[in-house]
């Protein structure tokens, strides 16, 4: 199952959500208000992303993020939940494959 974690201010409301990926659609499945405005946490990022691994446990999940979600903190604990991801990451990060020297995403294509 694919879902995407987006976060966007309207109106005063700062909406931090979840949506199930189907035939080129997302459909909301979880949300919180975060109580400030600006750019979620580590600690929001799990409180989202908790209550999908209990409705959807025994599932295979792949969750898409943008540059928001880019945190290495993050990917490391999705990974520890066996969750597979595709985080956007700016072009000036540095990577490492493996067996490989940290090389600068922009210069890999």
């Amino acid at each position: 199952m694919i879902f995407a974690i987006d976060r966007t201010q309207w109106r005063s409301q700062n909406v931090f959500i979840i949506s199930l990926i189907e035939q080129k659609r997302a459909i909301p499945v979880y949300w919180i208000l975060l109580p400030k405005r600006g750019c979620s946490n580590l600690g929001e990022q799990k409180k989202l992303i908790r209550p999908l691994l209990r409705l959807f446990k025994g599932y295979r999940i792949l969750l898409l993020g943008d540059r928001e979600f880019h945190s290495i903190k993050l990917a490391h604990w999705l990974h520890s939940k066996g969750i597979e991801f595709v985080l956007h990451q700016k072009q000036g990060t540095y990577i490492r494959q493996e067996n490989e020297s940290y090389q600068r995403l922009q210069s890999l294509g």
